[in-house]
C-alpha cells in the first residue's frame, strides 16, 4: 500500500503546506550543517573556540559574531560561498510540477527553489514588507529564516534563533507561519528528527495556538526510537521516506487521480489547469454545477497530444458476442456498429493525455468499441464517362466486411464488400441507400449522384475506385423486388433543374424526395413547360361519377374521358408558392359499369379506369389551349 496515500489526498484537496529543510539541498552540493559549522569552526580564533559548542552551528556562528564585534560581514561571506551558484535537484524540479502547494516554507538559505520555479505565479517572501504586497494567487515562498538577498534577516546564531522565537521582527510574517500551521497539514521534508531548531518550532506554535494546529507530518528516513518518541510527542505523524521519493509518488498519483480531482472538483480548475499545462496540455473545463469535464485540449508546445485509452479484459476479443448499438454520430447519416464494454472492463476503462487520466473511476458510464473509421477517395465512372462521381468516403471493417459509406446530396450509400470470400476476381456486395431527411444542397451534384443510381439500376457498366483498388464491370443485382425507382430520384431532381429554368429563379430551398414531393415537381414543370405528362391515374381517377343527360352514353365499350378539375389552393414547393388554376387528365380505357337514373332527364354515370393503365397530366391557365387533344399528344 502507498505509505503516502493519506499526505497525497491531502495534497489533491490543496490542504498542504509544504516545509522545506536543508536535506533537500545536499544533492545539489549544498553543505550539510555539520559541514557549514566545520566551516565556520576554522574561522574562530583559539580563544574563541568552545570545543563543548563545536558541533553546534547556532554556537560557532554566535562565537564568530561576537569575534568579530558583532560584525556579520565574515559569516555572509561565508554563506555566500556556500549557497551561490547552486544548481537545483530532482527534488527541486519535482516540487515545481506540484501547484497544489500554494505556500512553501524554508529555513535554507539557498535559491534552489526559487531557481526552480521559472513561472510568473511564483514570489518569494522574507519580511513583512514584501508579505503586504503578496499575490495570493502565486506560489509563496516563506524563506523564514531570511538568505542570501535578505542577509540581514538570516537567522543563524543562538541570539538570531531566540529573537525569532520570543521577540521576531518579521511579525505579520510569523502570524502568517502560525496561520499555516492551523489552516493547513505541515508536511516536513529534509528534516532531522534532532533539528532543535524546527522542535522548537512546533512548540511554540503549538503554543501560541493552544494546541489547535493541524495534523503534522514528517518525511525521513529511518529514525531511531528516541527520535520516533520525540516527533510523536509533538503530534506529528512519521512517514519513511526521502524527499524524491515523496515528491516522485507524489508526482505520479495526481496524474492518475487528475480525472477524479476534475470530475469531483477534488481542487481548483486553476490548480488542474496549471498541472495540465505544466504536462505540456492545455485543457477547456465545463462545471455543470455537480461535476466538471473537459471539453476540449491541445498541446501546449506544438507537439502532439494524443489521447491514449487501455482498459483490462479477459476477452481477446472485445467485439465478439456482444450486440452491437448503431451509432450515427461517427459519420452523419449512417449506422456504425460499436460494442459496450463490460462492466469490468468499464472499471479498468482509463483515458489519458501525456500520461494524465483524464476520466474519473466513476466518469464512464458507458464505453463503446468499434472498428477504426478510416477516410478514403472514392469514384464511380461509367465507361462513356456519362457517369463520373467523386467524393470522400469513410470506410470500416468488421469480421471480414468492408463497409463503405458515401454521403451524397440527396441520399446516403453504404456498399458491403466481402474480401474475404473472393474468387476468381468476383465478389458479391450489398448496396443500401437511405434518403436523406428534410432539404438538401447543391442540386447539380444531386443530379449526378441520382444519376448513378438510376444507371445502376439499369444495368450500365460502372468502374468502383476505391483508393488504389479498381473494380471493375461493377454489377449489382437487386435480390429486393420493393426497392425505389432510382429513376424517379433522378427525375425529381432535373424536374427541380426544369422548373428553376423555366421560371428564371433559384429556389430558396430543396426539399428532400417523397410520393408527394414529387408529384408537385411534375405538376409544376407541366405548368411552367406546357408540357403534358404521364402517370398512373390517382385514386380520384380510378372509380368516379359523371352526370350527364339521360341516354347520351350506352354502356358498352371502353371509352375516353377527359376531366378537366379546378385547383382552388397554391402548392407550396422548395419555399415557393405556386397557383395553377386547373388540371386536365385524359383517362383511357374507360367503362361505364353501371348508370343510376336521378330524374326524368339526368342519369348518373358510374366510370371505373383500368388499374394498370396510364393517365395523362396538363396543368394551365383556365383559358390555355387544350394541349392533349388539340396536339394529338395522347399517349397510349
Amino acid at each position: 500500500m502507498n505509505r503516502y496515500k493519506a499526505v497525497i489526498d491531502l495534497i489533491r484537496r490543496e490542504d498542504v503546506t509544504l516545509f522545506v529543510g536543508s536535506g533537500c539541498s545536499i544533492a545539489s552540493k549544498a553543505p550539510s550543517v555539520s559541514k557549514l559549522t566545520q566551516n565556520v569552526w576554522r574561522l574562530l580564533e583559539p580563544d574563541y573556540r568552545d570545543g563543548d559548542a563545536k558541533n553546534s552551528l547556532q554556537e560557532v556562528t554566535e562565537n564568530l559574531v561576537v569575534q568579530e564585534g558583532n560584525d556579520r560581514t565574515k559569516l555572509n561571506h561565508i554563506l555566500e560561498d556556500s549557497f551561490s551558484n547552486l544548481t537545483p535537484s530532482s527534488f527541486h524540479k519535482l516540487l515545481i510540477q506540484i501547484p497544489h502547494f500554494h505556500t512553501i516554507i524554508t529555513t535554507n538559505y539557498d535559491s534552489l527553489i526559487e531557481t526552480a520555479y521559472t513561472f510568473d505565479y511564483f514570489q518569494v517572501i522574507a519580511s513583512d514588507s514584501e508579505l503586504v504586497t503578496a499575490d495570493s494567487r502565486k506560489v509563496q515562498l516563506l524563506k523564514i529564516h531570511g538568505d542570501l538577498k535578505h542577509k540581514d534577516k538570516i537567522v543563524i546564531t543562538k541570539t538570531d534563533y531566540r529573537r525569532f522565537l520570543e521577540t521576531p521582527k518579521n511579525c505579520l510574517l510569523w502570524s502568517r507561519i502560525t496561520a499555516e500551521f492551523t489552516s493547513k497539514h505541515i508536511v516536513f521534508v529534509g528534516y532531522s528528527a534532532d533539528d532543535q531548531n524546527i522542535l522548537n518550532l512546533i512548540e511554540h506554535v503549538k503554543n501560541k495556538t493552544s494546541d489547535s494546529i493541524k495534523q503534522m507530518y514528517l518525511i525521513a528516513p529511518t529514525l531511531k526510537k528516541v527520535q520516533e518518541k520525540r516527533m510523536t510527542d509533538l503530534g506529528v505523524i512519521i512517514i519513511n521516506g526521502t524527499g524524491d521519493e515523496f515528491l516522485q509518488t507524489v508526482v505520479s498519483s495526481l496524474k492518475e487521480s487528475f480525472g477524479d480531482d476534475k470530475y469531483n472538483n477534488i481542487c481548483s480548475q486553476d490548480t488542474l489547469s496549471r498541472f495540465a499545462l505544466l504536462n505540456d496540455i492545455l485543457f477547456s473545463f465545463e462545471n455543470d454545477g455537480t461535476h466538471t469535464s473537459i471539453t476540449r485540449w491541445r498541446s501546449s508546445n506544438g507537439t502532439p497530444a494524443p489521447l491514449m485509452m487501455n482498459l483490462s479484459t479477459k476477452s481477446k476479443d472485445l467485439i465478439s458476442g456482444k450486440t452491437p448499438i448503431k451509432m450515427t454520430e461517427i459519420v452523419t447519416g449512417f449506422g456504425v456498429p460499436m460494442y459496450p464494454l463490460t462492466e469490468d472492463e468499464l472499471s479498468s476503462f482509463r483515458m489519458s493525455i501525456n500520461d494524465l487520466r483524464i476520466n474519473g473511476v466513476n466518469e464512464m458510464k458507458q464505453v463503446l468499441i468499434g472498428p477504426a473509421v478510416d477516410e478514403i477517395d472514392i469514384a464511380f465512372v461509367s465507361g462513356d464517362r456519362s457517369i463520373d462521381c467523386r467524393c470522400k468516403a469513410k470506410k470500416y471493417a468488421v469480421n471480414g466486411v468492408c463497409h463503405i459509406l458515401i454521403p451524397t446530396p440527396i441520399y446516403n450509400l453504404e456498399l458491403k464488400i466481402d474480401f474475404s470470400n473472393i474468387s476468381k476476381h468476383v465478389f458479391t456486395g450489398n448496396l443500401t441507400t437511405k434518403l436523406n431527411e428534410g432539404q438538401f444542397e447543391e442540386l447539380d451534384k444531386a443530379i449526378r449522384w441520382t444519376k448513378l443510381l438510376a444507371s445502376i439500376q439499369n444495368n450500365v457498366d460502372i468502374t468502383l475506385h476505391l483508393g488504389p483498388l479498381k473494380l471493375e464491370n461493377l454489377k449489382l443485382t437487386s435480390k429486393n423486388e420493393s426497392l425505389p425507382s432510382y429513376r424517379d430520384w433522378l427525375k425529381y431532381c432535373t424536374n427541380i433543374d426544369d422548373i428553376e429554368k423555366a421560371s428564371n429563379t433559384i429556389m430558396p430551398r430543396y426539399d428532400g424526395f417523397t410520393p408527394s414531393n414529387f408529384l408537385f415537381s411534375k405538376i409544376i414543370r407541366s405548368y411552367l413547360k406546357h408540357e403534358a405528362f404521364v402517370d398512373t391515374p390517382r385514386d380520384a381517377y380510378k372509380s368516379f361519377t359523371v352526370d350527364v343527360d339521360k341516354g347520351h352514353f350506352l354502356a358498352n365499350g371502353d371509352g375516353v374521358a377527359r376531366v378537366i378539375y379546378k385547383i382552388n389552393a397554391p402548392i407550396l414547393f422548395c419555399g415557393v408558392e405556386y397557383s395553377i388554376p386547373e388540371e386536365r387528365v385524359l383517362l383511357h380505357h374507360c367503362k361505364i359499369e353501371s348508370i343510376e337514373v336521378i330524374d326524368g332527364e339526368k342519369e348518373r354515370l358510374h366510370i371505373t379506369t383500368n388499374q394498370y393503365d396510364t393517365a395523362q397530366y396538363e396543368y394551365c391557365d383556365e383559358e390555355e389551349p387544350d394541349y392533349l387533344i388539340e396536339n394529338e399528344e395522347i399517349e397510349h
